[in-house]
């Protein structure tokens, strides 16, 4: 049961940086398109 608990937690917390990550690289893409127009 722990080591599910542990699992569940690690994959939570990539979820949460690969959420940021997709966001950081839409407000960019927008920068982007912002500045060429």
């Amino acid at each position: 049961m722990p080591w599910n608990d542990v699992f569940a937690g690690r994959s939570k917390g990539e979820n949460l940086v690969e959420k940021q990550e997709q966001i950081h690289w839409l407000l960019d893409s927008r920068q982007m398109e912002i500045e060429y127009l």
